[in-house]
């Protein structure tokens, strides 16, 4: 996200919004990122509702990340991002259910990351990073509609799009460290059956 440029230009060249615009402008779709950008890039899910799930993973983890940076309401920012990338209503209300999921668990998730990654205080952890491991845990541990295997492996996928060099074997070393340590009784749930269109 640090390639983005200001929407302020001189009128020769196209304008590219910032995550959070200036106080007072209007959010519009723009050009700074696609969902389907990152899509394309990332290796595809195997089915629609895996293509749903990711898309609506991406929006979260912007919207977790906006909040994290700058405080502003979040469930105000998901509903924005949701109408800038014009979301189906599913995908909107899974998005929705994630944020709040995240933020309403955020103390337990966070003394999860903490035991896991003691080296590492919450605080002082990347902010996309910090997201990501929330995200996934949530959905590992309190959401139990993902199998493990794959949330571990989507938060892999956000962290080598959007967090640094390191985000992905950070964020798998400390996912990995909190699956080894919960109690192995937690059955993996049975596939989702495709909603037909």
């Amino acid at each position: 996200m640090s390639n983005l440029t200001s929407n302020n230009n001189n009128g020769n060249e196209p304008i590219k919004y910032q995550p959070v615009p200036p106080a007072g402008s209007v959010w519009e779709r723009d050009e700074w990122f696609e969902i389907e950008d990152f899509l394309k890039s990332a290796e595809p899910p195997k089915n629609k509702l895996g293509f749903q799930r990711r898309q609506a993973r991406i929006v979260t983890l912007l919207s977790l990340f906006e909040a994290d940076s700058v405080n502003h309401d979040p469930l105000m920012v998901t509903n924005r991002y949701i109408d800038t990338f014009v979301l189906s209503v599913d995908v909107a209300r899974f998005t929705r259910n994630l944020v709040m999921g995240v933020i309403n668990s955020r103390d337990k998730l966070d003394a999860l990351i903490s035991g896991a990654a003691s080296s590492w205080p919450v605080d002082q952890m990347a902010k996309v990073d910090k997201n990501i491991l929330r995200l996934a845990i949530f959905e590992i541990l309190f959401n139990n509609d993902v199998p493990t295997k794959a949330a571990i492996n989507e938060a892999i996928e956000l962290a080598k799009s959007f967090g640094s060099d390191s985000s992905s074997r950070f964020v798998n070393g400390v996912l990995g460290a909190i699956v080894a340590s919960q109690p192995k009784e937690r059955e993996e749930p049975a596939p989702a059956e495709q909603d037909p269109e």
